[in-house]
């Protein structure tokens, strides 16, 4: 895939999701969503990329490595 194709496919994906945060009420709400959303993106990544390359990205992720 291209990378602009990537990235619209990417900009159309987190539509959802930013549709969700501005649904949150408050900074609690903002919290709870952020760590459903860090449960989910683990399993995927570990469903996709197995548990090395689930530890790959998450390490990457925490030492700043994406932006």
């Amino acid at each position: 895939m291209k990378d602009t194709t990537v990235q619209d496919r990417m900009r159309e994906l987190v539509q959802p999701i930013e549709q969700q945060i501005r649904q949150c009420e408050d900074g609690e709400d903002l919290l709870m969503l952020a760590c459903v959303m860090l449960q989910h993106a683990g399993t995927l990544l570990e469903h996709q990329l197995g548990p090395d390359g689930k530890r790959t990205i998450l390490l990457s992720a925490a030492n700043g490595g994406l932006h």
